[in-house]
């Protein structure tokens, strides 16, 4: 069972870690899926930055939800190389629009058709700290564990619970 840090998941993510703990700090210590979707739902994600870069973050439904993370391939001279990120990458001509661009991306790099899932809501979109990129985040649920099918890009997929990474000792 892996157990993630805060301090690499916060570099690693870009950001995206503090928005996603400061939420789930605010939800009962029973998170659950519709819970999130309701959250998400009732806001209007800060879309301010313009950016040309998406990414999923695909939710596990169970007692306790869980959080899709991958590993990436390491390749020498990538800026990403060997880190823990979400499925995602850069918006191309062929992308209708920002989530088009989330769900081919998670498409190629393991394989899951997002178009099979729900989709729960649109995460503020951040610039990261180290290389000044603006991403989006698009959050999905799915059912059960789907085999993946990884791209050269990717080395290895894990969950993680929710309820973990909300845990203040962390």
């Amino acid at each position: 069972h892996r157990h993630l840090s805060p301090l690499p998941l916060h570099s690693i993510l870009c950001g995206r870690w503090l928005e996603i703990r400061q939420y789930l700090r605010t939800l009962d210590p029973v998170i659950q899926i519709d819970d999130i979707h309701r959250a998400l739902a009732a806001r209007i994600p800060n879309t301010a930055c313009a950016p040309r870069n998406a990414v999923a973050a695909i939710l596990q439904d169970g007692i306790t939800p869980r959080l899709l993370f991958i590993e990436r391939a390491r390749v020498k001279g990538d800026p990403w190389s060997g880190d823990i990120a979400f499925p995602g990458g850069r918006l191309e001509p062929s992308d209708a629009n920002l989530q088009a661009t989330a769900e081919r991306e998670t498409h190629e790099e393991i394989g899951l058709d997002l178009n099979q899932y729900h989709y729960l809501g649109r995460l503020d979109d951040l610039t990261t700290q180290t290389l000044g990129i603006d991403v989006a985040a698009f959050v999905y649920s799915v059912q059960d564990a789907a085999d993946f099918q990884l791209s050269d890009e990717v080395a290895d997929t894990f969950w993680q619970p929710l309820t973990d990474l909300a845990d203040p000792a962390r």
